[in-house]
């Protein structure tokens, strides 16, 4: 009768440490998403935390507290974390 319970508490141990890990998974998948991307008119893509919008973009790198900006007209839009999509301006293409 040992054997029974202890295979029956392995399965409990094994389930619960299956349980844990998918939660963390979960977890760091979701904390990755917490950042915005802006998109610039170059075609790169900054993965920052945008803090305003207004004639500049200011925003901060993850895991930095130093704030950058980077002025709206090199930049498309910026895609915020909740998933809107903000346009900052069209491309100015000057003719020579």
């Amino acid at each position: 009768m040992c054997g029974v319970s202890t295979k029956i508490t392995d399965k409990i141990k094994m389930r619960t440490a299956l349980i844990i890990l998918s939660i963390l998974i979960v977890s760091l998948a979701y904390s990755q998403n917490q950042n915005d991307i802006i998109v610039k008119h170059n075609g790169e893509h900054l993965v920052v935390k945008v803090i305003s919008v207004d004639e500049k973009i200011t925003y901060t790198f993850p895991n930095e507290t130093v704030v950058t900006s980077l002025g709206k007209y090199c930049v498309k839009e910026i895609i915020f974390s909740s998933g809107r999509i903000q346009q900052i301006t069209e491309k100015i293409i000057v003719a020579l």
